[in-house]
């Protein structure tokens, strides 16, 4: 976008089989859509969810961006890579 970089990534299953999330590295932000959920948040829709894998995808993102500063659910409020977290445990 202008002159700042815009990546797009794709790191497994999770609340769909395609989802991506995108990473903003000027400012250490990261927007996960539905893959992350926020502080507080229920699993939600499953309809087209990968239960089984999705922990293990957010891993994934959590371990290529340990230097994320703000990370962006698909819905409610952001948060920090507590939200990784959250996200993790709630799928185990």
């Amino acid at each position: 976008m202008g002159n700042k970089k815009v990546y797009a990534k794709f790191f497994g299953e999770g609340h769909t089989a395609d989802n991506i999330i995108g990473y903003y590295p000027n400012d250490e932000i990261l927007f996960g859509g539905c893959l992350i959920k926020q502080l507080g948040a229920k699993k939600g829709n499953l309809a087209d969810a990968n239960t089984s894998k999705w922990s293990k995808t957010v891993q994934k993102v959590k371990i290529k961006y340990p230097q994320i500063k703000t990370v962006i659910p698909g819905h409610g409020e952001p948060g920090g890579i507590d939200l990784f977290d959250y996200t993790i445990r709630l799928f185990e």
